[in-house]
C-alpha cells in the first residue's frame, strides 16, 4: 500500500515538473520571436538567450517570468492540464486493457456467475430459483450432485432443490459421503453435528433417492470414503461448485457457476470430468 502511495506522490512531482519545464520552454519561445527583438538576426537571438541562459539559468528564468507573467502562467496551466488529461486517458486506456483481458479470461474459463454464500434468502446470496429453472428447463436431461449429506440440498422438505428433484425426468446421479466412514464422523466434529444426527442426514437423503428410484426415475447413487471437498450440482450445461472449507458448513462457502462453452475448454467440462472421475472410483460403494 505504501509503495503504491509513493508511486502516485512521485507521478503527481513529475508531472508539476513536467508542467513547469513546459511553460519555462514556452516563454522561452516567446523570448526567441520576441517583436522588440526582430530587428537581430534570428540565430543572433538565439546566441544570446544561450550565453544568458548558461550564465544563470536561475535569474534568466526570473525575468522569462517578470517579461510574461500572464502568458507564462497560463502555459504552465495549459500544459499541466495536457498532461493530467494525458495521464488520465493512459490510466483508463490501461484499465480498459486490464478489464478486456479479464472478461476474455472469465469468457474463456466459463464463469457465469460468482456469490458469498449459498444461505437461501441472505441477500447476495446464490439464486437457488436460477439453479431449480436451468435443472427444471426441457433441455436439460442430467443432473449431477456431488455432495457431503444432501439434507440441506435436496434431502428434506423446504430444502433447495427438495420439489426439483422429485419433479425432474431425466437422469439424476448423486454421491455423497459413506454414513459410516471415519472420514464422515470427523466432517461432523467439525461443523458441530453429533455423528448420530450427521449419519441420519445421509440416510435421510438416501431415503428420498430410494424412494424416487421406487416411482421410476432414473435415479443412482454412491458413497465415497474421503473429506467432503467440493460440492457440485451440475446440469447439462451448467456446474454450480463449491469448497468444504474444514469448520464451517457448506452455505457458508462462496458459489461458482461455470458454464459451457462452445470449444469445450471451460472448467465446466473439468467439473463435469471429475464428477465422472469421483463417480468411478465410488464404485465398490453403490447406494441401492
Amino acid at each position: 500500500m505504501k509503495s503504491l502511495l509513493a508511486k502516485e506522490v512521485l507521478k503527481r512531482i513529475a508531472l508539476g515538473l513536467l508542467a513547469l519545464v513546459g511553460g519555462w520552454v514556452w516563454a522561452v519561445l516567446l523570448r526567441v520571436f520576441d517583436e522588440a527583438s526582430t530587428g537581430v538576426p534570428f540565430f543572433e537571438r538565439l546566441k544570446q538567450i544561450f550565453i544568458a541562459i548558461r550564465k544563470d539559468p536561475l535569474d534568466f528564468s526570473l525575468q522569462l517570468l517578470f517579461d510574461y507573467p500572464g502568458q507564462t502562467f497560463l502555459s504552465v496551466l495549459l500544459i499541466g492540464g495536457y498532461l493530467v488529461l494525458f495521464a488520465v486517458i493512459w490510466r483508463t486506456r490501461r484499465t480498459l486493457r486490464v478489464a478486456q483481458i479479464e472478461r476474455t479470461l472469465a469468457v474463456r474459463a466459463g464463469i457465469g456467475g460468482w456469490w458469498p454464500n449459498a444461505k437461501p434468502g441472505d441477500d447476495g446470496s446464490a439464486p437457488w430459483a436460477d439453479l431449480c429453472a436451468e435443472i427444471a428447463r426441457p433441455e436439460n436431461r442430467t443432473l449431477l450432485v456431488l455432495g457431503a449429506n444432501g439434507i440441506d440440498t435436496f434431502g428434506r422438505p423446504g430444502a433447495p432443490l427438495h420439489d426439483v428433484l422429485q419433479a425432474f425426468r431425466g437422469t439424476v446421479r448423486v454421491i455423497l459421503a459413506h454414513p459410516d466412514s471415519e472420514q464422515t464422523k470427523g466432517r461432523a466434529a467439525a461443523v458441530g453435528v453429533k455423528a448420530v444426527e450427521y449419519k441420519r442426514a445421509i440416510t435421510t437423503s438416501v431415503a428420498l433417492l430410494r424412494d424416487l428410484r421406487r416411482q421410476h426415475h432414473a435415479v443412482d447413487g454412491r458413497f465415497y470414503d474421503g473429506q467432503p471437498n467440493w460440492k457440485m450440482i451440475i446440469t447439462s450445461r451448467t456446474a454450480w461448485i463449491q469448497y468444504y472449507a474444514p469448520g464451517q458448513h457448506v452455505d457458508g462457502s462462496p458459489v461458482w457457476r461455470f458454464d459451457g462453452n462452445d470449444d469445450g475448454s471451460g472448467l465446466y467440462y473439468l467439473f463435469a470430468a471429475e464428477f465422472e472421475r469421483i463417480w468411478r472410483r465410488c464404485e465398490e460403494h453403490e447406494m441401492f
